[in-house]
């Protein structure tokens, strides 16, 4: 096993952004082996495949905790694994044959931004989020390139369709907590990458609007997690919610949006007025 080398103590016991690059190379190198990443020709800058990600965040991150070790690795991953998740495997290499992508297929919400970096197939949503698709692997997720639809001789709204129902059956067992006093809200967080994506679920969002009302509010601050509540809960909840949205959309892995919306049995959109 790859070993985080231990941090070289600088001038101030920090490392300046140039052996912080390298650093992270390092732990990108460990985590995952079969990409193949390199230096930017800017210290800030790492490339892989032909997506160029940048450190500043990150780095910023990494002067104001002063972290190392296995604490620097699990930020490293942290940040970059949404990424690594949209490079495609190398070309000519299909993500699996259909009979057994069929039933790993997951519908997956995530930034516009990730779609122009590879040709993906995705569906528009709200509030800068789009509906990605992806095999639901062991140890990753995989997102199903358009290359992947044509080879399979299926149309996007078939993937999209059979998404649905597999997360659907997915969700039957899955724990959801939900609450009447002093609010009456729902919360869905298993972190098995999909919490968010359950939104677009129709028989999740009429169980939440049985226990909720209709419409209701909803929450998608980041990709491993969903919160829905009533539109009668108190405006000192309404308030407090907001804020959390907008602070875990900052400052949690996979980051999607502070937007609140609202949804129905029948729909889902951004709140007005709410």
């Amino acid at each position: 096993m790859a070993m985080v080398p231990d941090q070289p103590a600088g001038a101030a016991g920090r490392l300046n952004l140039e052996e912080f690059q390298q650093q992270v190379l390092v732990i990108l190198a460990a985590q995952f082996p079969t990409l193949q990443f390199r230096a930017g020709d800017r210290a800030g800058v790492i490339l892989v495949g032909e997506s160029q990600m940048g450190l500043g965040n990150l780095y910023a991150r990494y002067q104001q905790g002063g972290v190392a070790g296995a604490e620097l690795k699990d930020l490293v991953c942290a940040h970059f694994g949404n990424l690594v998740d949209v490079v495609p495997p190398p070309d000519g290499q299909p993500l699996a044959p259909w009979e057994d992508a069929r039933a790993k297929l997951r519908p997956q919400l995530m930034p516009v931004a990730f779609t122009r970096r590879v040709p993906l197939v995705h569906f528009p949503f709200h509030a800068g989020l789009a509906i990605g698709l992806v095999l639901d692997e062991p140890n990753r997720y995989a997102y199903v390139r358009a290359d992947d639809r044509d080879g399979w001789g299926k149309s996007a709204d078939e993937l999209y369709a059979l998404a649905l129902r597999n997360l659907d059956a997915q969700t039957h067992g899955v724990k959801i907590h939900a609450f009447t006093q002093p609010e009456r809200l729902m919360v869905i967080e298993t972190k098995d990458g999909y919490d968010a994506a359950r939104l677009l679920l129709p028989e999740l969002r009429a169980r939440a609007a049985k226990h909720l009302g209709e419409p209701f509010l909803a929450g998608v601050p980041n990709r491993d997690f969903l919160i829905m509540w009533s539109r009668r809960c108190s405006a000192t909840f309404q308030s407090g919610v907001r804020q959390q949205l907008q602070a875990d959309s900052e400052n949690q892995p996979h980051p999607l949006t502070s937007v609140v919306f609202e949804a129905a049995a029948a729909f889902v959109r951004p709140a007005t007025g709410a």
